[in-house]
């Protein structure tokens, strides 16, 4: 089998996919002087971490911060379920589903990133995230 490390590494959780700043390399960026040297630094170890791609379907990158690398799957699936539920736990109302649910995509949209102000937003991000673990049963539609 080929790989196409070109494909891969596109996909691949260290950036080199994102444009936007802040979330890896841009790929505007590695195509200046400055990117090409950096990519030809990091393709040794990226060439590591493709092939723990396509053995395991992630690489070590995703483990260096995990909660991250899990929030930002987490994120968009709770905010899309918001969007589209059709039921909610029968103990609750479809109103107050909508408030736990809120909570719960609080807390993962703020742990993409690094947080500024981590004493005022941790007590809603642990809110979040004790109501995600006692209705991860119920995130279905």
């Amino acid at each position: 089998m080929k790989i196409d490390y070109e494909e891969l590494f596109k996909k691949n959780y260290a950036g080199y996919a994102f444009d936007e700043p802040g979330y890896g390399y841009a790929k505007k960026y590695l195509k200046t002087k400055e990117g090409k040297k950096d990519l030809k630094r990091d393709k040794k170890s990226s060439k590591k971490l493709q092939k723990q791609l396509v053995n395991d379907g992630f690489d070590s990158s995703e483990t260096w911060s995990l909660d991250t690398t899990i929030a930002k799957f987490v994120y968009p699936r709770i905010k899309h379920l918001r969007k589209i539920v059709h039921g909610y736990p029968h103990e609750l109302s479809e109103k107050k589903w909508d408030k736990i649910l809120k909570k719960m995509e609080y807390s993962f949209m703020m742990l993409q990133d690094e947080i500024d102000d981590y004493e005022e937003t941790y007590p809603r991000i642990e809110k979040g995230l004790q109501l995600f673990a006692k209705y991860f049963v119920h995130l279905w539609d």
